[in-house]
């Protein structure tokens, strides 16, 4: 009775997991606008309330020009007209003949909207194979390289997203597309997506979060199931999981969104090749393990012919050309079906024999074998329903879990316990400042308001530096940073609150009844944390010498706790502490170590330390101006010299700016670059001024700069 409970609730969870991998589809409540004669027309639709639309309809299609908004603008061009999405290949000519797959077009739709609508965004999914996308004679994406013949053409496959400003209610939207790789060219499975720049943004991060869920389940199950094979090589199950979960993340990396070539800039044509190997190898792997599980009801034969054929496929693949890669897929839908065929006889005997763990590993492949077939149309035929197969593979991986969780059933519940006891744990100074001494009995939704000093820093270019390490490296990279910058935080009475994936937050407190010394313990930790950094570089010639920027406020908090019954957490929250996130975002854009608030320069001495006024910032969330100041008494010795030896000029340039005496301003900040030529900031002010020359800031400006900052 308890298996078959079991059973019940991991059905309604692979349910769920299913349908968050289906793109949803369209209400039928509500008529969508689609284009008609190249015009598609939203006067009447609300993006805000009715959602994303489709570009779907007839567009302006002109075969075998590569078209631009002069050549629209300088001649009267006749039109032919297609339904988008479809592939072109798919449209008859003139002579009712389809078009080739391999040549080049141009495409044009222009967009009605209600003069209200001010800004709208636009997301490319999969347009094959290279194109280019103007929008009111704007090149806006430019996405691999259009060309009239293959070699000229470089074909790119991941998916773009644009945002454009709309003049008078109407837009004109041109795309060239050339394709010289692919069987299907043009719109294959969608057109655009058009919405709200917020709206397309949700869309997009929901799918990449589905797409890192999917990395992260495959990853840890594949790595854990690699680390069982290492302690028990004769496991054969094991290491033939574990290949199937890289082969299923492969694949996730390989469609949709294609973030392998975002992340990696390989050519398309190598990503296709992955994703259809990835398939063929996931149909072998299977086989062998489920040859481990059930030895007598899966043969040798079918082991046999299943490897034989998913090699020679394989093999097909890895050198047949890439426009000719499609033959094999009616090929392996033969062996799909033939081997669907069999794994219902083999599952018969296996649940006829009542062999251990057949009913939830029969429930498990039959979801593998129907996403399987999904995903076979999806591909032959372009249907719009979204790739199932990699959830199949994570339904069957997640029974397995299943499994697992019987079989270490103890070892699970003593690191649950221990785990229960780190989940109330929180900083020592933070109870502190909550009247507490340990972490027992202590209550939810407790708060305190104070000043503090809060401190950010992060790791700058760390996707990069990710890039270049396996998971195990990355961590013990990590590690070593976070490791030495405790010291530094905590000889200076300092804290660290938590660690924000690369970056650090830490909290400053120190004062008595007559002064106030957290902004200072703070300054010379961030100081200190860069001279340790520096100096462990130096002696270790770092292969990736590690660059942050740290951002520092002074303001009141509020400390307190949050979560539930079973997780709790320490936290600090304010304006306080977004203000410091956003100054510590700004250290990339001056290129400056530390960057402190005036509420810091106002209780430091500043002849302390070597400083320099940056700006006087606006950010989001904020509508106060605030002078902010750069630090760089951290900087390497050569660096300071040349800031110092240039400050004078920097800060006459600055005052002159500050007043919008833009000539004087510019001379002043070109004779600070006569010194520092390298000077971020003051190339950046010195742009500024060219600007507000030509169009001078408002009238009560008092030299403050907007950033969005999120």
């Amino acid at each position: 009775m308890k298996t078959i409970r079991s059973l019940k609730k991991m059905h309604f969870f692979f349910l769920i997991l299913i349908l968050i991998g289906c793109e949803p589809k369209n209400s039928t409540d509500q008529i969508y606008p689609t284009a008609f004669k190249g015009i598609i027309d939203f006067t009447n639709w609300d993006f805000e309330k009715n959602g994303n639309v489709l570009l779907d309809g007839e567009w302006e299609f002109y075969w075998n020009e590569l078209l631009t908004p002069e050549n629209f603008e300088k001649s009267n061009l006749t039109p032919n007209w297609i339904q988008v999405p479809k592939p072109w290949n798919n449209h008859l000519d003139k002579e009712q003949k389809p078009l080739p797959a391999h040549g080049f077009a141009t495409y044009r739709l222009r967009i009605l909207t209600s003069p209200k609508q001010k800004k709208l965004s636009i997301r490319l999914v999969e347009i094959r194979d290279a194109y280019n996308l103007w929008i009111d004679g704007d090149l806006a994406i430019k996405h691999g390289k259009v060309g009239k013949n293959k070699a000229n053409t470089i074909a790119q496959g991941d998916a773009k997203l644009t945002t454009f400003e709309i003049e008078n209610g109407q837009a004109e939207i041109i795309i060239q597309v050339s394709n010289f790789r692919s069987s299907k060219a043009g719109f294959i499975r969608k057109s655009m997506l058009l919405g709200t720049e917020s709206n397309m943004y949700r869309v997009r991060s929901r799918s990449i979060g589905i797409v890192f869920f999917l990395i992260g389940c495959y990853l840890i199950i594949g790595i854990s199931h690699l680390y069982f094979y290492q302690m028990e090589r004769k496991i054969k199950g094991a290491l033939y999981f574990s290949i199937l979960c890289l082969l299923s993340m492969t694949r996730v990396m390989t469609t949709g969104d294609m973030l392998l070539i975002y992340w990696t800039n390989i050519p398309t044509e190598l990503s296709s090749k992955l994703a259809y190997l990835s398939v063929y190898l996931i149909i072998l792997f299977f086989f062998k393990y489920l040859n481990v599980l059930f030895p007598r009801e899966i043969s040798s034969l079918a082991i046999r012919i299943t490897t034989w054929s998913c090699i020679i496929l394989s093999g097909y693949i890895i050198f047949a050309p890439n426009e000719i890669s499609h033959y094999a897929t009616p090929f392996f839908q033969g062996i799909l079906l033939l081997c669907s065929i069999y794994l219902i006889y083999a599952l018969t005997l296996v649940l006829i024999r009542k062999r251990r763990g057949g009913l939830v590993l029969t429930i498990g492949m039959l979801i593998v074998v129907l996403s399987g077939w999904h995903d076979t149309f999806y591909e032959a035929k372009g249907t719009s329903d979204g790739f199932l197969f990699p959830f199949g593979i994570l339904s069957f991986m997640l029974l397995q879990a299943f499994f697992l969780v019987r079989l270490f059933a103890s070892s699970i519940d003593r690191t649950r316990r221990i785990s229960d006891m780190f989940r109330k744990f929180v900083p020592v100074q933070f109870l502190k400042k909550l009247g507490k001494k340990t972490t027992e009995n202590i209550p939810i939704g407790i708060a305190k308001e104070e000043e503090l000093t809060i401190s950010f820093s992060d790791i700058r270019s760390f996707s990069t530096v990710a890039e270049e390490m396996s998971s195990q490296e990355l961590l013990i990279y990590l590690n070593n940073f976070f490791e030495k910058m405790d010291a530094p935080i905590r000889h200076n009475y300092g804290f660290i609150d938590k660690y924000i994936g690369d970056s650090i937050m830490s909290i400053f407190d120190r004062k008595d009844e007559e002064h106030i010394y957290h902004p200072g313990d703070a300054l010379r930790a961030g100081i200190a944390m860069h001279e340790v950094q520096r100096n462990y570089d130096l002696q270790h010639n770092s292969m990736f010498p590690i660059k942050f920027g740290i951002g520092i406020h002074t303001g009141r908090v509020i400390l307190g706790t949050v979560g539930s019954a079973f997780r709790m957490d320490s936290t600090v929250i304010g304006n306080a502490v977004n203000l410091t996130s956003r100054l510590e975002w700004l250290t990339k854009y001056f290129d400056a170590q530390i960057i402190i608030s005036e509420s810091v320069l106002r209780l430091i001495n500043p002849s302390d330390y070597h400083l320099r006024q940056l700006d006087r910032v606006v950010v989001k969330g904020n509508s106060n101006i605030i002078s902010i100041y750069e630090v760089f008494d951290a900087n390497f010795i050569e660096l300071k010299e040349m800031k110092i030896k240039s400050l004078p000029f920097y800060e006459k340039g600055l005052e002159h700016y500050f007043n919008s005496e833009w000539e004087m301003a510019i001379e002043n900040f070109h004779k600070s670059l006569d010194i520092y030529p390298r000077d971020k900031v003051t190339k950046i002010h010195i742009k500024r001024c060219k600007k507000y020359r030509k169009k001078a800031p408002h009238k009560n400006w008092k030299g403050e700069y907007y950033y969005d900052i999120k």
